[in-house]
């Protein structure tokens, strides 16, 4: 027919320009990249952009970057999706279905292989995140050099001790040594890192303790569940060295407060939720921005439980589907509303106990 022969005219075309533009200018973008409004792609040269990425407006790319796919899972989306006002130095390489939020900074040399949220620098192969950009649009600032980064944790001994006072005072018999700073296979949570019970609902989840746990989802017996009760979702076992936010000292004898919410524990309390890995990483990464620079709970990459209270309702409103009213009953620590499973309950019961005895005042 007449338009299955101007689609393939059309493809042809689109096939043909993109050769003469790569043999031109040394710059591969398939055609069926979705390249947004205003993105700048400095000097061009060595630029390969995959077939189902997709760059937001605004964005400044510079030389040498690939935006490629990993081809791991046969997925035929495959190539990463970047926002808006995004700025990727020369050299980096983004790897895989992921995405970049808003905002965000990827320092030249770069090697990202999971997501980073929106507002976040990033440098490193593997990428690691580094602080919180400065500026609103740093796709269009263009600050190469990373001078405009607030670091993820501000160092200064003379207010350590204020910020940890701060926050209130608690005995070795209410708290937990976090174990890890990856998140997704700690026996620190996904189980609630405040608790001994923590461990033993790890042990329940995947026999081992948190040493061996696979990547799929724990199946639970839901014979003897009420209803509305969802099943428990096991966190995913990932490559630590692999971790954004490996950056932050968690889980090196941290003592974390009763109600204060590890990223471990928001992972494991956000996959229950349905949440996505791009979605917990944008929601951690907020909450780590309204929590004090120079505390002990930046350092240690906790959230206290009164920031928590206050800001994570609205978070997760920008970032998750999840509704109002489940936020902000998690936000309280009320399992009851939340109907969770035997296995969430018992996960979570010393966070949510914490969480319903503090006050938005007490931080």
């Amino acid at each position: 027919s007449s338009s299955s022969s101007s689609t393939k005219g059309d493809r042809f075309t689109a096939l043909l320009l993109q050769s003469q533009a790569a043999a031109a200018f040394g710059v591969d973008i398939h055609p069926a990249a979705s390249i947004g409004a205003g993105v700048v792609i400095d000097h061009g040269t060595g630029v390969v952009i995959g077939e189902t990425a997709t760059v937001g407006d605004g964005c400044t790319i510079l030389h040498g970057v690939t935006l490629g796919g990993t081809a791991k899972d046969g997925s035929w989306d495959r190539h990463p999706k970047i926002g808006q006002d995004v700025l990727i130095g020369a050299g980096s390489s983004i790897l895989g279905n992921i995405k970049v939020g808003n905002g965000a900074k990827i320092g030249s040399g770069s090697v990202v292989l999971r997501p980073i949220p929106s507002g976040a620098t990033a440098v490193g192969a593997p990428a690691k995140i580094i602080g919180f950009a400065k500026e609103e649009k740093p796709g269009s600032d263009v600050d190469l050099a990373l001078d405009e980064v607030e670091p993820l944790v501000k160092r200064n001994s003379s207010s350590l001790l204020s910020q940890e006072s701060s926050m209130g005072s608690f005995t070795s018999a209410t708290v937990a040594t976090t174990e890890d700073e990856s998140g997704e296979d700690d026996d620190d949570d996904g189980n609630g890192s405040n608790a001994g019970d923590g461990k033993q609902a790890e042990e329940d989840d995947n026999g081992s303790n948190g040493k061996d746990q696979k990547d799929t989802a724990t199946v639970e017996d839901t014979s003897s569940m009420p209803p509305g009760c969802r099943e428990w979702v096991a966190p995913k076992s990932h490559n630590r060295d692999l971790c954004p936010f490996r950056a932050l000292k968690c889980g090196q004898g941290t003592l974390v407060p009763p109600g204060a919410v590890t990223r471990q524990t928001l992972v494991a309390i956000l996959l229950q939720e349905g949440c996505k890995e791009d979605e917990i990483g944008e929601v951690y990464f907020a909450l780590l921005r309204c929590t004090p620079p120079r505390s002990e709970a930046r350092k240690h990459g906790y959230i206290p439980p009164c920031t928590f209270k206050e800001h994570f309702p609205d978070v997760a409103a920008k970032f998750t589907s999840i509704s109002p009213c489940r936020a902000k009953a998690i936000s309280r620590g009320d399992g009851k509303e939340l109907k969770l499973c035997r296995r969430a309950s018992k996960a979570f019961k010393k966070t949510f106990k914490g969480l319903q005895n503090a006050s938005i005042t007490d931080g």
